[in-house]
């Protein structure tokens, strides 16, 4: 069964050597499949300008979005005008391309800590993560990740 729902990815990012954070946040909607063992997988598309989600017949490139939540692991597989697997488990680090129009980055991906939360009798569902990435073995960001999935 597939069901509509709004997709609100929130980033804290803390940089070494930067006082403070920095929050991103986008919202999308997308669909929300729900498959055995507590796996849900997410399609949605983002835009990396700001309000573009309403201009998006004015030729602006999305980014297609795989989201998988499952037990002990979330999976982002980005498609688009960014390329990009970001893969947050546990205990495993993670290499992985990053793809932008300006080139491309190896990236180390380190998950400290991971969870779920079901809410609204199964309705609602929220993955939050706290990872680093590191380029070139150079610590870039530590980033508390948080996707909550609610129905439209």
């Amino acid at each position: 069964m597939e069901q509509k729902v709004k997709v609100t990815v929130t980033g804290v990012h803390r940089h070494p050597g930067v006082q403070g954070e920095q929050t991103t946040q986008t919202v999308s909607e997308g669909m929300l499949r729900v498959e055995k063992n507590g796996v849900y997988l997410v399609e949605y598309e983002e835009y990396l300008e700001e309000n573009a989600a309403a201009k998006k017949d004015e030729g602006l490139v999305a980014t297609y979005n795989l989201l998988t939540i499952a037990p002990d692991f979330m999976e982002i597989v980005r498609k688009g005008s960014v390329e990009s697997t970001l893969r947050l488990c546990p205990g495993q680090a993670h290499e992985a391309e990053y793809k932008t129009g300006f080139g491309a980055m190896r990236s180390h991906v380190e998950t400290a800590r991971y969870k779920t939360f079901t809410m609204e009798k199964g309705r609602r569902v929220i993955a939050e993560a706290l990872y680093t990435v590191s380029m070139n073995g150079l610590e870039m960001s530590e980033t508390t990740m948080t996707i909550d999935i609610v129905p439209v």
